[in-house]
């Protein structure tokens, strides 16, 4: 397999500045998880003299999103990811789809939960695929030795526990979909409950605007228009003169 990779999830709570920030860092880059946090980096070079503005490239690259990680850590992670066999893409494609779309979740313990989730399943994921690499590295090596047996209960353990993974995917989607549709509905409440001041409002509005036009005219002492046609004359009734 190839070297690992890194990437950052870096919680929607960090000002969008800062996240900016700590996201231009090479994830290797950033300051350890635990422990005391050195001010200037062994990658950032040798400290500059008096008249020497020559600080390395790095440091001038990183220095500001090394800071702004300092400030927020504990408040991102730092996931290893592998490239896995092609097998195993699709699995990791759903959970990667899990981790970015449960970010945007108002519910931080839901939040938190479903990314410790989708990084324990992605470490089983790594996990499964290095057995399955060195189940194939030795059987390569010593074909005389191999054990068919064996083997064979290798092979039904791991697509068990592969199985056993995809239910706990399945298992995760299922609770953002919900998760998803509670905050549809808590957003929809709240657009319902701001539009009922607002629609009431109208009506009191509404309701002034018939009480001013039926309060009278303030020109009643005006002439009126004459009408151009001549008045009808007196109607009798038979018999009357």
């Amino acid at each position: 397999m190839s070297a690992p990779q890194y990437r950052v999830t870096i919680d929607p709570s960090v000002p969008a500045s800062q996240a900016a920030l700590i996201a231009g860092v090479p994830p290797e880059l950033l300051p350890p998880a635990h422990g005391n946090v050195p001010a200037r980096p062994a990658w950032a070079g040798k400290r500059p003299g008096l008249f020497d503005r020559g600080e390395s490239y790095r440091w001038l690259c990183y220095r500001e999103g090394y800071a702004a990680a300092v400030t927020y850590r504990g408040r991102y992670q730092v996931e290893e990811v592998r490239e896995l066999p092609d097998d195993l893409k699709p699995l990791q494609a759903r959970i990667a789809a899990v981790t970015e779309a449960g970010a945007s979740l108002r519910d931080e313990e839901t939040r938190l939960t479903l990314a410790a989730e989708a990084r324990a399943l992605t470490q089983l994921l790594a996990r499964h695929a290095e057995l399955s690499e060195r189940s194939h590295t030795l059987n390569a090596s010593t074909p005389a030795l191999a054990d068919p047996a064996a083997d064979h209960v290798f092979r039904d353990r791991l697509t068990a526990a592969l199985k056993a993974v995809e239910d706990r995917i399945s298992h995760i989607e299922d609770a953002l979909q919900t998760a998803r549709a509670s905050d549809l509905a808590d957003a929809e409440a709240a657009q319902r409950a701001a539009a009922v001041p607002e629609a009431q409002r109208l009506n009191d509005d509404a309701l002034d605007l018939l009480a001013r036009a039926s309060a009278g005219s303030l020109a009643t002492h005006l002439p009126r228009q004459q009408s151009s046609h001549p008045p009808a004359p007196p109607t009798t009734s038979p018999g009357q003169d």
